[in-house]
């Protein structure tokens, strides 16, 4: 788990429900709350996040990593002030789940990180980096702050059986507006998402001494 602070130099509106942090989290109202790339059953192509069934009958988004964009994601809004978290993903790969590094492109130059600016939508500094090998990462950014707490995810490849990632995002600020995104590399396969929860842990102070980099 990382904590690291980028520089904004453009802000994005946030809009958020408090309520179970995150809404619509197994997939049951489609692409109700959630933003980003995926596609349906019978796209050939990404489409918006659209409700899909498998072999148990819940609903799914699925993540073609072969879409337009550069590095596929899924973000919703939130608000918390809470500076910990839980987190459940529940999901299976594709057979022909590979994602491809890109070597250069995300380079921070002098005045934006392309990979941040990408996934954020706007001009952004910072060192947070895409993910390598087959792995794809979870992301809580305070744009506010400027800050962000990211966890990096290991799926199980070769296998479609559902899996099940738990763990603790700390160390994310205390300001009320952020944004979770599940973010991967282009490549070839898919994945499809069954559940993904985010839970406060209201026993963590509030950090009021996070401070973005200059």
């Amino acid at each position: 788990m990382k904590f690291a602070a980028f520089a904004v130099f453009s802000l994005v509106a946030l809009t958020a429900s408090r309520a179970d942090i995150l809404v619509n989290g197994d997939f049951h109202d489609g692409a109700a709350h959630w933003r980003g790339e995926a596609h349906d059953a019978g796209a050939s192509d990404h489409v918006d996040i659209a409700s899909l069934t498998h072999g148990g009958g819940s609903a799914g988004a699925v993540i073609n990593l072969g879409a337009r964009a550069w590095w596929p994601h899924m973000y919703q809004t939130f608000n918390s002030q809470y500076t910990s978290f839980t987190y459940s993903l529940t999901f299976s790969v594709s057979q022909d789940y590979a994602p491809k590094q890109r070597s250069s492109d995300w380079v921070q130059s002098t005045t934006s990180n392309p990979f941040l600016s990408y996934v954020l939508g706007g001009l952004y500094k910072g060192d947070l980096a895409p993910p390598k090998g087959n792995d794809f990462l979870l992301v809580v950014f305070d744009k506010e702050a400027a800050l962000f707490s990211d966890v990096t995810i290991t799926p199980k490849v070769g296998t479609t059986d559902t899996q099940t990632v738990t763990g603790t995002l700390s160390h994310v600020p205390a300001h009320d507006e952020k944004v979770l995104s599940i973010v991967f590399n282009h490549g070839t396969g898919s994945v499809t998402f069954y559940n993904v929860a985010l839970t406060a842990l209201p026993d963590e102070k509030k950090d009021t001494n996070a401070v973005a980099q200059p």
